[in-house]
């Protein structure tokens, strides 16, 4: 009785570690087809990433994946629809300023889209803002939640959040 009772547990728990890419496997797919081996995007910022890895991040400069650099704001997406958002909107926009350079897209949205941990601080911040990098190739460097001081307000992109539907029938059927 016992066993089965931790095999459940185990069994239980790993699928809550992996519930919400199970949830949000349409923006999960596509982030990780446009992401994967050009960005550090989903591994430093993704909403899989644990709170206490952007705090270790913070105040001691070691990333979420293992990597010692030095501390910073540390952000974190809370959901993968709001990622990928901001990382297809700054891939059209680049793509029609068709001007192939490195370039830095600043992103307000209508609603909490992630959250940041100050540098040298165990205060977590909740923020609607993000910035996504782009390179002079077209390719996503990174994507993150920042605070409200980091953003130039001048060049910011408003981004009204779209419902689970709205996500679903633009990323899955294409008719958005």
């Amino acid at each position: 009785m016992l066993r089965w009772l931790y095999k459940s547990w185990k069994t239980v728990s790993f699928i809550a570690s992996i519930s919400q890419e199970i949830i949000e496997h349409i923006p999960f797919f596509k982030l990780l087809d446009i992401l994967f081996g050009k960005s550090h995007a989903m591994e430093r910022h993704g909403p899989f990433t644990k709170l206490p890895d952007h705090i270790k991040r913070a105040n001691r400069g070691l990333t979420p994946e293992g990597v010692q650099l030095f501390p910073v704001h540390s952000g974190k997406w809370i959901s993968y629809y709001h990622m990928l958002h901001a990382v297809d909107w700054s891939i059209q926009l680049w793509k029609k300023e068709n001007i192939y350079k490195k370039k830095i897209y600043y992103y307000q949205f209508d609603k909490i889209i992630g959250t940041v941990v100050k540098r040298n601080s165990i205060t977590v911040y909740n923020t609607s803002k993000a910035i996504v990098v782009v390179s002079k190739k077209g390719e996503i460097i990174t994507a993150y939640p920042v605070l409200e001081e980091e953003i130039e307000d001048s060049l910011t992109v408003y981004l009204k959040s779209r419902t689970f539907q709205e996500y679903n029938e633009l990323y899955f059927t294409g008719s958005g």
